[in-house]
């Protein structure tokens, strides 16, 4: 009996132990591919190859980095190249949101305002520069529009740092 217990709880042990090395070796392939598929899209586009694809996860890639310099390169591009892309100017607005620029996310989600003015999400992130730029009323009035296409954000506050 005490040998089961022994060989279960060793079974056990190295079951946990190799689940963690699965996962950081995982993680490292994960890394490895998506640090490659940025090289990639910059190779991309300083051959001249310039695609919206390409720009959106390098504006992504410098807004988790906090890298304001190497962004605004790539935000340029966008604004000549594709102007009116939704999906870039998205990228943009959340580029500035993450790098706590809300004067330049206000002015990019009021183009987004303009191109999809019910959209639930973008009406949120509105109300969440108002607040952000410190006008709270506002805020409350943008959040609650929001709410009332998507119920989820009536139960979100501004001032979580998760947003």
């Amino acid at each position: 009996m005490i040998g089961a217990l022994i060989t279960g709880l060793l079974g056990g042990l190295i079951f946990v132990l190799f689940g963690k090395l699965s996962n950081k070796a995982e993680h490292s392939i994960r890394k490895k591919r998506f640090d490659k598929n940025i090289l990639k899209s910059q190779s991309n586009i300083s051959n001249g190859k310039i695609q919206k694809e390409d720009l959106t996860a390098l504006i992504a890639f410098y807004g988790n980095k906090n890298d304001l310099k190497e962004g605004e390169k790539y935000i340029t591009l966008a604004q000549e190249h594709f102007p009116e892309d939704r999906t870039l100017n998205e990228a943009i607005f959340m580029f500035y949101k993450n790098i706590g620029d809300f004067n330049a996310a206000f002015h990019k989600i009021e183009e987004l305002i303009k191109q999809t003015p019910e959209n639930a999400d973008i009406l949120f992130y509105k109300g969440l520069c108002h607040y952000k730029l410190g006008d709270h009323e506002l805020a409350e009035e943008y959040r609650l529009k929001a709410g009332k296409k998507e119920k989820f954000y009536l139960k979100t506050n501004y001032s979580s740092d998760n947003i």
